[in-house]
């Protein structure tokens, strides 16, 4: 006797008895025979069961559709996440750029400043030190003049005398020697 309770493992079989059947001619019938005993005995529980295998597809096709497309929207938006702080990361790199630039800017504008006060105070120093020396030369011009003139007003003087008093070569020798000595000193 068979139970129907529509589980598969409620399956319960009376022992039937088959008649002995020869293998020629009758073996056709025995299969079929066979065929529809079980089909008695297992048959509702192998449509249950096969009900049940095609459900259990159906939800796990439905489950791996339904996974397919939440792993498609996690990577969609994982790709979106990743893009915008690619984005975010290259607006703070050109931040970063852009402000290191301006301080470079702002370094090459300094140096350019202390270099036009270097060269302007150069410059300065230049002119006054060219002053200084062209004044320096005025006075050694105006001194050498001075010494020339002198030492000339004595000459003119020590000749017009030795003309004068016909001196005689000794005292002409001391003069030019006395004058010769002067000279080294000025010089």
């Amino acid at each position: 006797m068979i139970e129907n309770s529509h589980s598969p493992l409620a399956v319960q079989a009376e022992t039937v008895e088959i008649p002995d059947v020869s293998l020629s001619a009758s073996s056709a019938v025995a299969e079929r025979q066979l065929a529809e005993i079980r089909d008695l005995l297992f048959g509702e529980q192998m449509r249950f069961l096969q009900a049940g295998i095609t459900t259990l597809q159906r939800q796990m096709l439905e489950r791996l559709e339904e996974l397919s497309q939440r792993f498609s929207q996690n990577l969609e938006q994982t790709r979106r996440d990743f893009s915008a702080r690619l984005d975010e990361l290259a607006q703070h790199v050109e931040q970063l750029n852009q402000r290191q630039e301006n301080r470079l800017a702002t370094d090459i504008d300094d140096v350019n400043v202390r270099l036009q006060s270097i060269q302007t105070a150069s410059e300065q120093r230049d002119v006054t030190l060219e002053q200084q020396l062209q004044d320096m030369a005025a006075t050694l011009n105006e001194h050498i003049g001075n010494r020339a003139r002198e030492l000339m007003e004595q000459l003119t003087q020590t000749r017009l005398e030795l003309r004068d008093s016909k001196a005689d070569r000794k005292t002409l020798a001391s003069l030019l020697d006395r004058m010769a000595t002067e000279l080294n000193q000025d010089g």
